[in-house]
């Protein structure tokens, strides 16, 4: 079992005789990084806030106004 490599790459990735046994025995936790919806987008074509978006988009939804000024740490 080869990961679908990136569009545009030529990369397979060899994916351990273990872990394919794993997945395939539901014995397998996915853990995905912040990235992973990085490129994904909904039936609109639009794509999902970054830090910065969605920040402000809170900020503005519960406090009614802009907070772009703030850190995220």
């Amino acid at each position: 079992m080869a990961a679908s490599p990136k569009k545009g790459t030529n990369r397979n990735i060899e994916v351990p005789f273990l872990l394919q046994e794993a997945v395939r025995n539901g014995r397998a936790i996915l853990f995905l990084g912040a990235g992973a919806s990085k490129e994904c987008r909904n039936t609109a074509g639009k794509s999902s806030p970054n830090g910065d978006q969605l920040r402000d988009l809170l900020a503005q939804k519960f406090f009614g106004k802009p907070m772009g000024n703030r850190p995220l740490s």
